[in-house]
């Protein structure tokens, strides 16, 4: 504090600012001098009262006529308790007039109606003035001393903490006054808000019943002139109703059917139950940057359990697990982790959703384990090493998946083989599933679009070279190595949905699907049993060659409905439901696919659609 300020205070003031703590001196010589004075006077007071000499803190003036006061009072009490001495006495009015209004405790006489000073001075809240009353020698009981200017400083300290609390509690900011007052007026139109709602829901609410009373009493009233008119009006609902039923059943798609068909793009024949797991599969995927393969994965679910149980993924046992006991967050997790980490090897590479050659070596090593990678590239050949090994180091084909599953069953050096409906259905060796790419890939439709642009753009003299690099297969094992079986969705010949499997050349896989998929977008009917493909034999019109089905390039649909001109029957589109169509004629074409029924001849074959043209 500078000498300009210090100035500002008085004697005892400055006595009492050099004693007490420095972080309360601002604040000390920042109070007015009014509540400045009054702080030293009441803890002056206070001190006093303690029995403390605190006359060098009093204002020499101030002082003496304080103690004049104090004794004059200390006489009118004395006169006025000498009256009575033989029972105790409440002084409380006498002292009033007195002290001027300020109460005094309960002063008690000895037996000789003297007032003693422990009487006077028992409660610690007794004033100068009672002491005054009691005590002869009051200055012999003073505390003096250093320590005196301390406990000044001390009670300061404390009154000026006090001050500071009670100044903090009274701050606030422009956001707390702000948000309180916003909380008022939110409050107050929150209030004439709902009653505005309550008035406008009444007149609401009675506007809606007056409305339903007008339209129940209109109903009734249509209602009775039906049933008035009904004789002659049933004849023509009940054909109204006929008509209708015919459409739907024939024509009509339903939403859910619609939406059915938006979920199954990419899909073939996969469950409702798998569909469901989509969104959670796909947020997995994008983990890993794949989720343009969600279809692939939602084919290997297919394959793996159907979208029944927990383990969806059937990949518990690549954790060291018993099968079927990962939980369905576990199984999402892990099951994508392995296939993509299969897609992925330095070896495998899967470039795009259509890298069939790739996705078949990721499919293989999921379900034999990440040795058949290692097994496929491997270059130690024996002397019986054919050029086909050599071609083939690095690729799937099916050979090789039987390969590794004979190596893989062996117990002993010895090959473990299957017996039954397993050796057909998975491979004649006891591991893994030799045919597994098969089976997935027959759930799975990549851009079939481009895929079919693709081979439909292959020019006609160019096809069977393209199908059949190294030349025609000569026998039925030859042929059915070119060949997969695929599920596609059907209407029946009821107009029922169904499915039937086909085996066609795996190059026309998509083209083929794109076929069905449209036939069954417009329901056109399939007979299941005169409906075929891939069927290794001899042409029906001439048996000395053999037959392009054997290549599986061609099918016949409904045969029946559709003869050829060397066979019977009759062609009739416009009457028969299951003929071809112009519309379907235009499908296949989009597919790539001649239409025999266009033959230059005699010669024409109306059920017959092939991708050479033969």
């Amino acid at each position: 504090m500078n000498d300009i300020q210090k100035k500002k205070l008085t004697k005892r003031e400055k006595i009492i600012y050099d004693c007490i703590q420095p972080k309360h001196r601002r604040q000390f010589i920042r109070l007015s001098p009014y509540k400045r004075k009054r702080m030293v006077d009441t803890v002056i007071c206070n001190l006093e009262r303690k029995n403390y000499d605190v006359s060098e803190f009093k204002e020499t003036g101030r002082a003496r006529n304080v103690e004049k006061k104090n004794y004059y009072i200390a006489k009118a009490v004395r006169k006025g308790l000498t009256a009575e001495t033989k029972a105790p006495l409440k002084t409380a009015a006498a002292v009033k007039g007195a002290l001027k209004k300020r109460q005094q405790k309960e002063v008690l006489l000895d037996s000789s109606g003297n007032i003693t000073r422990e009487k006077a001075t028992r409660n610690s809240k007794v004033t100068a003035s009672d002491r005054y009353i009691g005590a002869d020698n009051k200055k012999g009981h003073l505390k003096k001393g250093s320590g005196v200017k301390k406990t000044v400083a001390r009670q300061v300290d404390k009154a000026l903490s006090s001050i500071s609390v009670k100044e903090n509690k009274k701050k606030r900011t422009t956001d707390e006054i702000q948000r309180e007052w916003q909380s008022k007026s939110t409050g107050k139109g929150a209030r004439y808000a709902g009653k505005a709602a309550k008035k406008a829901g009444n007149a609401l609410a009675k506007l809606i019943m007056k409305i339903v009373v007008q339209l129940i009493t209109f109903i009734v009233s249509i209602f009775q002139m039906i049933i008035a008119a009904l004789p002659l009006l049933l004849p023509v609902i009940l054909i109204f109703a006929v008509i209708m039923l015919i459409c739907t059943f024939f024509f009509g798609a339903t939403k859910e059917d619609e939406e059915r068909e938006k979920e199954n793009i990419g899909s073939y024949m996969v469950s409702d139950s798998v569909i469901s797991y989509k969104d959670d599969i796909l947020k997995e995927l994008k983990k890993y940057g794949k989720e343009e393969y969600i279809y692939l994965f939602l084919a290997v679910v297919q394959q793996e359990s159907g979208g029944s149980g927990t383990d969806i993924f059937q990949c518990s046992e690549s954790l060291g697990k018993a099968a079927g006991t990962l939980s369905l967050e576990e199984s999402i997790k892990q099951g994508v982790k392995v296939l993509c980490g299969h897609m992925n090897h330095e070896k495998v590479k899967v470039a795009s959703i259509s890298d069939l050659d790739h996705i078949r070596i990721a499919l293989q090593a999921y379900n034999y384990g990440g040795g058949y990678i290692d097994y496929i590239n491997r270059t130690d050949f024996g002397r019986d090493t054919t050029k086909d090994d050599v071609a083939n180091i690095g690729k799937w084909t099916q050979e090789n998946a039987l390969a590794y599953q004979k190596e893989k069953s062996k117990v002993g050096g010895t090959p473990v083989e299957r017996t039954g409906a397993a050796k057909k259905l998975l491979g004649p060796y006891n591991y893994g599933d030799a045919y597994y790419t098969e089976h997935v890939l027959r759930y799975y439709q990549t851009d079939s679009a481009k895929t079919t642009a693709e081979v439909k753009g292959i020019p006609k003299s160019d096809r069977i070279n393209f199908l059949f690099p190294t030349g025609l297969p000569v026998t039925e094992s030859e042929a059915r190595s070119y060949m997969q079986t695929i599920t596609v969705k059907i209407y029946n010949e009821v107009g029922t949905k169904s499915s039937m499997n086909i085996t066609v050349h795996k190059k026309l896989v998509n083209a083929y699907r794109q076929a069905f998929e449209r036939m069954y977008k417009i329901r056109f009917p399939i007979k299941v049993a005169e409906t075929a493909a891939y069927c290794w034999r001899n042409m029906a019109s001439d048996s000395s060659k053999q037959s392009y089905h054997s290549y599986g390039t061609c099918i016949d649909i409904n045969w029946s409905s559709n003869p050829a001109t060397y066979t019977s029957g009759i062609y009739l589109p416009e009457q028969n439901p299951l003929s071809i169509t112009p519309q379907v004629v235009k499908i296949w074409a989009d597919a790539g696919f001649f239409w025999g029924g266009n033959w230059n001849g005699y010669y024409r074959d109306y059920m017959h659609f092939t991708y050479t043209d033969n």
